[in-house]
Formats: C-alpha cells, structure tokens, sequence
C-alpha cells in the first residue's frame, strides 16, 4: 500500500510547494492506495491520479483552488472540500463500487461561480455535490453516470443563489437522481435512461426551470417549484411512468408527456395565472391516468390522452378561482373525464371518442360554458354519459352524442342559461331542467 499524505506542515516543508501558490501532484499505481491532501492558502492546486481499489480526499481552504481526481479500479473513493470563491473541481471514476463527494464552500459566505463535475462508469456508482452560501450564484454542476444503481444528489442552498446550472444524465438500471436549488433563474436538467429510475428536482425562487427526460419502464418523476414565473418539463418514454409535479406561486408553467402504458400524471398548482398541459399516450393494454389542482385565477389545463381502443383514460381536474379553462380530449374506449370548476367565467370543453365514455362536469359561478362531444356506437349498449350541472348566470351547455344507449343530463340554476343536447342513435335520453329568475 501507498499512502501519501500533504498537510499544511508537509506543504511548508516541501521544496517545490510553497505558502502562497501551493501545488500538489499525487499519482499512485497500485492496490488499496490512500491519498489524502490539506491545502490552506491561495491558488492552491492539487491533481490525484489513482489506478486500484484507491481513496482520495483533498481538503482545500481560500480561493483560486483547483482539484482534480482521475481514478481507475473497483470500490474507488474520493472527497473534495472546497471552502472559497472560484473553486473547480472534477472527479471521473472507472470501476465498481465508486463513491464520490464534492462540498464547495459553507453556510453565509459567498461562493460564487464555482464548478463541479462527476464523472463515473461502472455499478454501484454514487455522486454527491453540494454548494453553499450566500450569494452563490453562476454554478456549475454535473454528473454523469453510466451503469447500474447509479445515485446522483445535487444541491445549491444560500440566500440569494442565482443562474445556477445542474445537469444530470444517468444511463443503466435502477438510477436516482436528486437536483435541489435554492434562488432565481436557476436550471436543472435531469436524463434518464434505463429502468426503474426515480429522478427528483426542487426549486425554491423565481424565474426557474426544471427538466426531466426519463425513457424506460417504471419511471418516476417528480417536480417541486415554489416562486413565480418557473416552469417544469417532464418527458417519459417506458412502461408505467409516473410524473408529479406542484408548483406554489404565480404564471407557473407545467407540461407533461407520456408515451407508454398505465402512465400517470398529477399537477397540483395554487396561484394565480399558472397554466398546466398533460399529453398521455397509451400503448398496447396502458391506462392513462391524469389529475390537476389549481388554485387560484386564470388557471388554464389540457389534457390530451391516446388509448389503443382495449382499455379507457381517466382525466381529472379540479381548479377553484376566476377565469379558469379546462379542456380534455380523449381517444379510446371507457374514457372517463371529470371537471369540477368554482370561480367565474369557467370554460370547460370535453371531447371523447370511443364506447362507453363518461363526462361530469360541475361548474358553480357566473358566465360558465361546457361542451361535451361524445362518439361511440361500435359497441351495442355501452351508450355514452354526459352530466352537466352548473350553477350560475348566464350558462351555456352543448352535448353531442353519436351512439347507441347514451345519457345527457343538464341541470343549470340561475339567469339566462341555454342547453343544447343533440343526439344521433337508438335509446337516447337527455334530461334537462333550468331554472331562470334571481338567485337567492
């Protein structure tokens, strides 16, 4: 075994290592080497080139420090820490079993355009990198990771953190990838390709954008944005994908889409003037299923979902303010859709294609209008269901069924309402009570 040790004593007495401008190089071949590194002054530098079952840590205090690990073997480890401004550090393992660690600065100083990239091929990998501090702004995270049981946790908290980049790409078997930032115009990248991988991306602040790229089976992603003005992508492409994502703020963005089967989407958003877009497309026996919340006015979600015509989507959405407009389109036979609105000016537009569709629509507030459009008649007796009920002034509802055996049911309360149910088969029934004058 070689163990080569620099403390700050050692740098003092070395000749080709001074105070001010220190500088250590570190390269081991061999079996089971340790190489460990203490650096405290300016401009410090220090590069640990390893080929074995190794570990590395570099300890570097003060500014202009630079860090670089190369190591190559099985159940390698390297630690960096980094407590300073202009800090780069790069780790890039080769083997099995590798564990890498990089913490740029500490907690209420600033630590400001700062890199760190994790560079890592084999099983078993994991990638930890942390900044912290005040006014850490412009950093740069990366981690690539290729092979199984890949783990990737990426964070930047402080106060006032801006126009932070992290970026993840994990390739192989049962990945997780976790991106954390804290303050405004931040980015966070996460990709994905392989099974049962689980990504993860948290953003506190204004101005923020999140994406996750996953392509694989049993897939999961997760968003969280609290602030104004972020946005959240989530793109999936495998078997049984399952897509989250809250927002807490004002005009947040949030499109999901999903290409496989039984894919699920849930948005949560509350604030005013977010706008939400779901596209599901199922495969061969999939199931579609797609939930929003919104709270607050001038929310608007889509829901556009594809069946392959053996089993039906479920949308659902849910949304309490003003101005609110909900729109679902639905191919596929069973679908099921379900819009429930409480504000004024609500908009709600449904369209189904397939047998045995159903839409429920309950709409409560002034100048709401919903369409309904139904089409099924493959299928003899799985007619097509249709209820409206709104609440209000001055409604407006239409539903269109082409089928056998279809249902309409409008109930509209208030001053002014218009109902319009128009049907085309066999054993059609529509029920429709309205009942004008001021409300109580």
């Amino acid at each position: 075994m070689k163990k080569v040790i620099l403390t700050g004593v050692a740098l003092l007495a070395s000749a080709y290592l001074f105070a001010q401008s220190n500088n250590s190089d570190i390269q081991q071949t061999g079996i089971r080497n340790d190489a460990d590194v203490n650096q405290n002054g300016t401009a410090n530098k220090s590069l640990v080139t390893q080929n074995s079952n190794i570990t590395s840590s570099i300890l570097q205090i003060l500014r202009k420090n630079e860090a670089v690990v190369d190591q190559d073997g099985e159940d390698n480890e390297s630690d960096i820490l980094q407590n300073g401004n202009r800090h780069f550090s790069s780790v890039t393992q080769d083997g099995e079993g590798n564990n890498a660690v990089v913490k740029i600065g500490q907690a209420g100083v600033n630590n400001s355009q700062n890199e760190t990239d994790i560079d890592q091929d084999g099983e078993g990998n994991s990638a930890t990198q942390l900044i912290e501090g005040n006014g850490s702004d412009e950093n740069y995270l990366e981690a690539d990771q290729d092979g199984d049981n890949n783990t990737s946790l990426q964070t930047v908290v402080g106060n006032n953190s801006d126009d932070n980049e992290s970026y993840v790409e994990q390739d192989g078997n049962n990945n997780n990838a976790t991106s954390t930032q804290e303050g405004d115009d931040n980015y966070s990248d996460i990709s994905q390709d392989g099974n049962n991988n689980v990504a993860s991306a948290g953003q506190d602040g204004d101005d923020n954008d999140s994406d996750i790229d996953q392509d694989g089976n049993r897939n999961e992603a997760r968003a969280t944005q609290t602030g104004d003005d972020n946005d959240s992508d989530i793109d999936q492409d495998g078997n049984r994908n399952e897509a989250y994502v809250e927002q807490i703020g004002e005009d947040n963005d949030s499109d999901i889409d999903q290409s496989s089967n039984d894919n699920y989407a849930n948005v949560y958003q509350n604030g005013e003037n977010n706008d939400s877009d779901i596209t599901q497309d199922g495969l061969l026996g999939g199931n579609n299923t797609a939930n929003v919340t919104q709270n607050g006015d001038d929310n608007e979600s889509l829901i556009n979902q594809y069946g392959n015509g053996l089993v039906g989507n479920d949308a659902t959405v849910n949304q309490t303010g003003d101005d609110n407009f909900s729109q679902i389109g639905q191919i596929g036979a069973a679908n099921e859709a379900t819009v429930d609105q409480t504000g004024d000016e609500n908009h709600s537009e449904i369209s189904q294609a397939g047998v045995g569709n159903n839409a429920d629509v309950d709409q409560s507030g002034n100048l709401n209008e919903s369409y309904i459009t139904q089409s099924g008649n493959i299928i003899p007796f799985l007619g097509n269901n249709a209820i409206v009920s709104q609440n209000g002034d001055g409604h407006i509802s239409t539903i269109d069924q082409n089928g056998s055996l279809n249902y309409a049911n409008v109930l509209q309360t208030g001053l002014s309402n218009i109902s319009v149910v128009d049907q085309n088969g066999s054993g059609n029934v529509a029920n429709v009570v309205q009942t004008g004058g001021m409300l109580p």
